[in-house]
């Protein structure tokens, strides 16, 4: 069994993913439980659940910096980005 969750804002699937630890003796695989920052580890911790680190979730991290990077490359400042994503990105800036 699998408990799919993104972060510490679904803590309805840390609760479940407790609940069944707690009462299943089946081996319950807690896999892309993606628990950011240490408020979330600590109610994961709180509910029993291991929190060791999800190379799922630094990897969608790096990729998320990795944008912000390219960003930085193309436009001077956040502004400059946000009158460009509101008006339509020319060709090529396509991908950001």
């Amino acid at each position: 069994m699998e408990i799919i969750g993104r972060d510490e804002r679904h803590h309805g699937v840390l609760q479940d993913a407790a609940a069944l630890l707690r009462t299943s003796k089946l081996y319950v695989s807690i896999q892309m439980l993606c628990i950011r920052g240490e408020v979330g580890q600590l109610k994961a911790l709180r509910l029993g659940i291991d929190v060791s680190p999800d190379p799922w979730c630094a990897a969608a991290q790096q990729e998320k910096d990795n944008l912000k990077d390219v960003r930085r490359h193309l436009f001077k400042d956040e502004e400059s980005f946000q009158k460009t994503a509101r008006k339509g990105a020319p060709p090529s800036t396509s991908l950001v």
